[in-house]
């Protein structure tokens, strides 16, 4: 009696598993990666204010300013392709003598983009504008030029990546791999920066969070993006061996 339920139950699960085998239809799997490049642009600003008695003159002494800074910008290297105006604001100023405003005037402020692809002429440029002294000088920013292509770059390693996962479960389960039906991707990045701070008042430079690379004393930082994938690959079929 023993005997026989024994080989009942032995036939039962055999059952079950190659009906588990025959209804493999497809396999899920994730898998992280992560790619590093080096940041390969600065991008920083600089504003100039320029005052007048009328919103034309203000905005004429500012415009000469910033001519003539970006006329020295562009001794050292860079073009006009450099530049580009992020932002302009202006307002009535009142003068006043004895307690009674005499004269009304105004004071504007245009704000210059400067992205340098050259890191090599960084140095030099920061150390211009220090000499010329802007109105406003926030901090450098350093970007990657090209992130698509690094995330792109990420996403074939990803997917390579959860296809060998997918791959070793396949052969553990006696199956064989097809296509893959579908993914989903997420993606965390980490622009780490460098900055100058404040140096239209005391010139103090910050390097705290500078990395290897760049031109001179001003180095660019690593730019980092952790990608992951979920998919799910299709299984063809399944052998009993």
């Amino acid at each position: 009696m023993k005997r026989v339920i024994l080989i009942i139950c032995f036939l039962i699960c055999t059952s079950t598993v190659h009906a588990q085998n025959s209804t493999l239809k497809h396999i899920n799997v994730r898998a992280q990666v992560e790619v590093t490049a080096k940041a390969d642009r600065a991008v920083f600003s600089f504003t100039i204010e320029g005052t007048g008695s009328t919103l034309r003159m203000a905005v004429d002494a500012a415009k000469e300013r910033i001519s003539s800074i970006t006329e020295g910008l562009m001794q050292i290297g860079l073009t006009e392709n450099n530049f580009s105006t992020s932002h302009f604001g202006s307002r009535e100023t009142k003068s006043k003598k004895a307690f009674i405003f005499t004269e009304t005037g105004y004071k504007t402020s245009i704000t210059v983009n400067v992205n340098i692809d050259n890191l090599s002429l960084l140095e030099e440029a920061i150390l211009y504008l220090s000499e010329v002294k802007p109105d406003f000088f926030p901090r450098i920013n350093f970007v990657l030029h090209n992130y698509e292509q690094l995330k792109i770059n990420a996403l074939e390693k990803a997917i390579t990546k959860a296809k060998q996962k997918a791959d070793l479960i396949a052969k553990i389960m006696n199956a064989e791999l097809g296509k893959l039906l579908y993914f989903k991707e997420s993606t965390h990045d980490s622009n780490q920066r460098s900055r100058i701070s404040n140096m239209s008042s005391n010139m103090s430079y910050d390097f705290a969070n500078s990395q290897t690379g760049g031109g001179g004393v001003f180095f660019s930082p690593d730019h980092k993006i952790i990608l992951s994938v979920d998919a799910i690959i299709a299984v063809k079929g399944t052998s009993n061996n």
